[in-house]
């Protein structure tokens, strides 16, 4: 009996040892390359963007799915807020983690989130490297890549500090 508590312990230590580890405020933000979601005559899955590619710009990075509450919520405010914000200077990059494409391409019509960058993560791979821990939690992102600011879930009550700290970085 005793044995076998030790090789269990072995065992299952870089697991537990894993899973408490997480980004964090500061460090810089994990690279990805995604699938993105183009919207145009259909939605449909378009060509990989990588988080490298918005080096330069504030990236707020939102890991959301089609069943959360709160991201029903969130993503249409998002939609406008880029189209509020400089371009140029400003990316909101939503990551979705649904595997079944057909639910994100009617999430994203009904709700016409056509100026959001949409990537799909149906493995759930990339979300799982950030460690979340519930859905949504986004990522303030400063123009050299630090992860300056996390934000676990999402409320009303949210967008005002969320505006004020991208503008903080511009």
């Amino acid at each position: 009996m005793t044995s076998t508590f030790w090789v269990l312990l072995i065992l299952l230590t870089p697991v537990i040892v894993w899973a408490d580890e997480s980004v964090e405020i500061g460090e810089s933000a994990i690279s990805f390359e995604l699938p993105s979601v183009t919207w145009g005559d259909e939605i449909k899955a378009g060509p990989k963007v990588a988080l490298d590619d918005f080096k330069g710009k504030v990236v707020y990075l939102d890991f959301w799915a089609t069943w959360c509450g709160p991201c029903k919520l969130s993503l249409p405010w998002l939609n406008k807020l880029q189209d509020e914000v400089d371009s140029d200077k400003v990316a909101i990059v939503a990551v979705t983690i649904d595997k079944k494409f057909d639910k994100v391409k009617r999430f994203i019509r009904s709700r016409q989130l056509d100026s959001l960058t949409i990537l799909s993560n149906p493995d759930g791979k990339v979300a799982e490297s950030y460690n979340l821990p519930s859905f949504p939690t986004s990522f303030l992102i400063d123009q050299s890549g630090k992860i300056r600011k996390i934000y676990k879930g999402f409320r009303e009550d949210d967008k005002q500090e969320i505006e004020q700290d991208i503008q903080a970085l511009l």
